[in-house]
């Protein structure tokens, strides 16, 4: 079975009321585009999602082969969001987050819908993780 080229990854972030990610309890707030050295990116150690990557089973892995993909414990560096949303408060809100990436035909080769609710954990040494 052949494997998918990754070309364009698109994310949308809705926020939403606390605890709610139903139709008229969110707003659009953002859109993010990728389009160059998608599989690298993906792959890459110490961004924001480098966790949830890892979490994906079976591994999500360059070329992407058709199937069904499931995410067990998925999480995501707060030492990256914090950096990213510096003053935005996002842990007070549940986010509605649309995922979609496309081939080099411009296919929708991968999509999903997730709900978001973020929260802190302390770990080894006092540190926080989530």
């Amino acid at each position: 079975m052949r494997g998918e080229c990754l070309m364009q990854l698109t994310i949308i972030f809705h926020r939403c009321h606390p605890g709610a990610a139903t139709e008229g309890s969110c707003e659009y707030y953002t859109t993010w585009n990728w389009t160059t050295g998608l599989c690298g990116f993906l792959a890459a150690k110490g961004l924001l999602w480098s966790r949830f990557i890892e979490s994906v089973h079976p591994p999500f892995i360059c070329p992407v082969r058709k199937g069904y993909y499931e995410v067990i414990n998925g999480t995501v560096s707060m030492r990256v969001l914090d950096t990213m949303t510096k003053g935005l408060s996002i842990e007070k809100y549940t986010w509605k987050v649309g995922v979609r990436i496309h081939n080099e035909l411009q296919e929708l080769v991968v999509c999903g819908l997730f709900k978001a609710e973020l929260r802190r954990v302390v770990t080894k040494r006092g540190k926080t993780s989530s």
